[in-house]
């Protein structure tokens, strides 16, 4: 059990615990921060990244100023296959502060050939203060997915997309089945 850690104190932070029940890290505590439970950049076609049933819970991506992916960060590279699937994401933030923020519970970057099923994002924020765009999800740029059977509650942005935020206008394509939405 990986609790309490941060990547970086005084600089940009990259991921701040990784095991099956990720809480209470922080990606930044002074500055930028991406992925404040886990932050994942690579991946190959050949060897799938798979994420399956893990609890990401009151993990921030940063405490003081713009913070993507307060649960988990994901960047891959075109044509590798992710699952993130039976993962609880609970009361994580993108920002605790002023700044930006984005994804409280998941930031997706360029994450080609994903596959979310039957994941929970419970209580996730975007940013406490600042501007925050898709409190249980976030996906600006890049993103090929199929979502199935997850649940979106009670998660929170300031500015737009409480349980979900996706610019359909930088290809994102996306195929949404059985998803439930509620009380974002």
């Amino acid at each position: 059990r990986i609790v309490n850690n941060a990547a970086s104190i005084a600089d940009i932070g990259w991921g701040g615990g990784l095991e099956s029940r990720i809480v209470n890290n922080a990606a930044s505590i002074a500055d930028i921060g991406w992925g404040g439970g886990l932050f994942i950049q690579g991946g190959d076609p050949s060897a799938p990244i798979i994420i399956n049933g893990n609890t990401f819970e009151g993990n921030t991506a940063s405490l003081t100023s713009e913070g993507q992916g307060g649960g988990v960060y994901l960047f891959t590279p075109p044509g590798a296959l992710s699952t993130l699937s039976r993962n609880t994401f609970y009361d994580n933030y993108g920002s605790r502060a002023a700044g930006w923020g984005g994804g409280g519970g998941l930031y997706l970057w360029r994450s080609d050939g994903l596959t979310l099923e039957a994941n929970r994002f419970i209580s996730n924020t975007a940013s406490a203060f600042g501007n925050g765009y898709g409190g249980a999800i976030y996906a600006p740029y890049a993103v090929v997915f199929t979502m199935t059977n997850n649940l979106l509650a009670q998660n929170h942005a300031t500015e737009e997309g409480g349980g979900l935020w996706l610019d359909t206008s930088a290809l994102i394509t996306g195929t949404l089945v059985n998803n439930t939405l509620a009380d974002n």
